[in-house]
């Protein structure tokens, strides 16, 4: 019988199985890259939503320091420069003015100082208990919002956020 030789075992890739991982890793990364615009709206949505959750705040120390009464303010500055801007009437309960900024709003901060819009409602000398004692629960009534759906496709749920009379942020 002949001895056999002792076979060497390979310990490099060949071609083939180099290319098979390359082409596993850039479509690993093109999924990746795909993603990073979504995580950046999300983001921005989620600052936004934060900047409302701290309004919603300085509401209520607003009413603290007005016997339960919402500010008087102007839905649009610009529309009706005679009453302060929301910015205006809360800019002591706050800790400046990017608080009013949403992330996405490119169009109403820079000209009107403010992102999110004042209901018509809250113009005038109004509390919330007078808005309950007509039949309408804090979790209901909203505050303030984007003035445009940033956030989405118009009337798409989550393209606008709201803050309510009882504080909590939804879309």
């Amino acid at each position: 019988m002949a001895a056999s030789c002792p076979r060497r075992r390979r310990s490099a890739l060949s071609l083939v199985e180099l290319l098979i991982v390359l082409a596993i890793l850039s479509i690993l990364l093109a999924l990746g890259l795909a993603a990073v615009p979504l995580m950046r709206q999300s983001a921005k949505r989620t600052q936004c939503a934060n900047n409302l959750h701290q309004l919603g705040m300085a509401f209520q120390m607003y009413q603290l320091n007005s016997q339960g009464r919402l500010p008087v303010a102007a839905r649009l500055p610009s529309v009706t420069p005679e009453q302060p801007s929301i910015a205006q009437a809360l800019a002591k309960y706050t800790e400046g003015p990017d608080i009013f900024r949403c992330p996405c709003d490119t169009k109403y901060y820079p000209s009107e100082g403010v992102s999110y819009e004042y209901p018509g409602e809250f113009r005038s000398d109004v509390t919330l208990e007078q808005l309950r004692a007509q039949g309408r629960s804090s979790a209901r009534i909203w505050l303030l919002h984007d003035f445009d759906p940033v956030h989405g496709q118009p009337f798409a749920r989550g393209s606008r956020n709201f803050l309510y009379a009882d504080g909590h942020v939804s879309p």
